[in-house]
């Protein structure tokens, strides 16, 4: 074996020795997959901030059915002045037109309030929706980053809610997980970094 030869395989040796000793060492077992689980239904219920949020709906609904059950008795009146005008006055004279004229524009001006409230008020609720949403989802995300989590899954009540039996079928079918150790619920550390985050941006 040549000199040159030699000197070839040496060098190659040191080169495979120095390489392996780069690699990184390899464990015998890797590293386990950290998963939780949060109950988003109960979240929801309980995150004070949608809490909140429908209250003031509420009053502004309130308001509103204020505002309809005072065109409501308006109608009201409007109807039993017509119809004693009635009695006394033919259909076609200017004074009983002109009262059901008043009629007919109180009841149109109703149908447009009930039409605008109930498109208000679905409008509200999705805005309202969305935005809770983002918030309980984004409020997961950090608490899994803080936490080293993998994986957060959704989970719910394992009971069955619906009471027509071709609903059972669906309920079912959209029952994610059906078992996981108690262990890996973070609902209740999910739900009080919520509202603790929002007690302290309404003090601000």
């Amino acid at each position: 074996m040549s000199r040159y030869v030699k000197l070839a395989m040496v060098t190659g040796l040191l080169l495979v020795s120095f390489l392996l000793t780069r690699l990184p060492a390899q464990t015998s077992e890797p590293k386990p997959l950290k998963v939780g689980v949060v109950n988003l239904s109960t979240v929801f219920e309980k995150y004070e901030r949608r809490i909140a949020l429908f209250e003031e709906l509420q009053e502004l609904q309130n308001q509103r059915n204020q505002e309809i059950g005072k065109l409501q008795q308006e109608i009201g009146a409007l109807t039993n002045k017509l119809k004693m005008l009635g009695t006394t006055l033919a259909p076609d004279s200017p004074r009983w037109l002109e009262a059901d004229k008043e009629l007919m524009q109180k009841q149109a001006e109703l149908k447009t309030l009930n039409n605008l409230a109930t498109i208000e008020q679905e409008r509200t609720i999705s805005r309202s929706y969305r935005l809770i949403y983002r918030e309980i989802r984004a409020s997961i995300e950090a608490f899994a980053k803080a936490h080293k989590f993998d994986l957060i899954l959704k989970t719910d009540n394992p009971e069955l809610s619906a009471s027509r039996p071709d609903f059972i079928p669906v309920e079912m079918s959209m029952k994610g997980i059906l078992y996981h150790s108690p262990k890996l619920d973070i609902t209740a550390e999910v739900l009080a970094a919520l509202n603790s985050n929002f007690k302290e941006a309404a003090v601000n």
